[in-house]
């Protein structure tokens, strides 16, 4: 019985993700084969990771990895990765599970860039060089230059869910545990919404 439900809900997520990310029926053989069965899968979204004003904010699993993989061929894709781009589109980085991050300018040659911290959910790029990477367990991560990238201190050891942000210096991060707060010096202070 709980095999023949999983079985329904894998189908109603597939059937469902199909017109938002265009997967073929192989590539979809080949999502179901990757998520373990005893998760549940969630319906896709807009994406994980938005730029500009909206919030990006971590789902559960979501089936991305096709439309990832189309926007962004050559790159070894995570079934978990979180793909960022800024309002222009002229850089993209791909926050892998695993904590590596790999960049690009002509979405053909991926640069991996290793940060140390793992369990990105999302993030978000308000300009070509500035992007934040958010994480589990209060994992808050800042590049400046589009390379390198630095730790930033975090306020919480929740899991950050989701953030928003205006530029290197202002954004707001969301946690697990409903949370929020907000810096305007990049990273240094934070103020917890009241």
């Amino acid at each position: 019985m709980e095999g023949a439900r999983r079985e329904a809900q894998a189908k109603s997520a597939l059937a469902s993700s199909a017109p938002a990310t265009e997967a073929s029926p192989q590539s979809a053989a080949m999502m179901r084969a990757e998520m373990p069965p005893s998760q549940p899968r969630a319906q896709p979204s807009a994406g994980n990771a938005i730029a500009g004003n909206e919030v990006a904010m971590a789902e559960r699993p979501a089936v991305i990895a096709p439309a990832t993989a189309r926007i962004a061929p050559g790159i070894p894709v995570a079934p978990r990765a979180v793909l960022v781009s800024p309002p222009d589109h002229s850089v993209f980085w791909s926050l892998q599970s695993d904590g590596i991050i790999y960049g690009t300018h002509d979405r053909k040659s991926w640069s991996p860039q290793y940060t140390g911290v793992a369990g990105f959910l999302a993030g978000t790029a308000p300009s070509n060089t500035v992007c934040w990477a958010v994480g589990r367990r209060g994992a808050i991560l800042l590049t400046t230059d589009g390379t390198h990238w630095t730790q930033i201190s975090s306020p919480t050891t929740s899991d950050v869910i989701g953030i928003t942000a205006a530029g290197k210096d202002v954004a707001t991060i969301f946690t697990a545990s409903g949370a929020t707060y907000s810096t305007f010096d990049g990273g240094s202070n934070w103020q917890k919404a009241k």
